[in-house]
C-alpha cells in the first residue's frame, strides 16, 4: 500500500516511481494507493482517512508491505520516504526476499531494455 498525500512534495516525487514499482512486482503484489489531502486531518475521502489510522501512518510517502498467507496477514513490513528505486529494490529482495518480475527487464515504451531507439 502507498499512502500519499496531496500536499507532500517528497509524495509527488515519489509518485513518478509508482508505474516502474508496479511494472517491477505486478506479478508478485497487488499495491493500493492510498490518498488524502493532507493525514486525517484533511482526507475527505472516508476510507482513506481509516486506511491512514488503521495503519497508524504518520509520515509520507509510506510504503506498507503486507505479506499474506492463506488469507491472512503473517508480516508488515514498512518504509517511510522516497527511497530511489534501486533502494526500494534492495529492500525488498532484503526483507521480503522478493525478485521483480521477468517482464519487468522492459524499458520505458514497451521495448526490452538497451534494444536501441524505437522506430
Amino acid at each position: 500500500m502507498y499512502f500519499r498525500n496531496n500536499w507532500c512534495a517528497s509524495c509527488a516525487v515519489f509518485d513518478l516511481k509508482v508505474p516502474d514499482i508496479v511494472e517491477l512486482y505486478s506479478c508478485r503484489a497487488s499495491m493500493f494507493i492510498i490518498s488524502c489531502t493532507w493525514f486525517t486531518s484533511m482526507c475527505l475521502d472516508t476510507a482513506a482517512r481509516r486506511a491512514f489510522m488503521a495503519f497508524k501512518v504518520k509520515d509520507s510517502p509510506t510504503l506498507i508491505f503486507v505479506e499474506v498467507k492463506d488469507g491472512a496477514p503473517v508480516r508488515e513490513l514498512r518504509v517511510v520516504g522516497a527511497l530511489s528505486l534501486s533502494e526500494l529494490k534492495k529492500y525488498i529482495l532484503a526483507n521480503l526476499h522478493m525478485q521483480p518480475c521477468k517482464r519487468a527487464a522492459r524499458g520505458r515504451g514497451g521495448r526490452a531494455a538497451g534494444t536501441g531507439p524505437a522506430h
